[in-house]
């Protein structure tokens, strides 16, 4: 599964940015999946860690209809930086 590293979106262009955060969270993430797909909008999902061993194909489900992903921690405890735990 390839994923891409964006810095930050493009500049030159006023847009809104859709995220959610704290998941994949079965069945809601299949839900909002369904949703994104019918309104044919584009959105980035800040996952976090535990749940996505937790729940690995809800997290695949996401990266195969092309959403971004961003790291919303692994355990997203307040004021401890884990971003780098596996």
């Amino acid at each position: 599964m390839s994923l891409f590293f964006y810095m930050h979106g493009r500049r030159d262009e006023p847009k809104v940015a859709l995220t959610f955060d704290d998941g994949p969270n079965p069945p809601r993430t299949d839900e909002v999946l369904e949703i994104l797909a019918n309104a044919r909008v584009r959105a980035t999902f800040f996952v976090i860690g535990k749940w996505v061993t937790a729940f690995p194909q809800a997290f695949e489900r996401i990266v195969r209809a092309g959403y971004v992903i961003g790291n919303h921690s692994y355990e997203h405890h307040y004021h401890v930086s884990d971003y780098d735990q596996a």
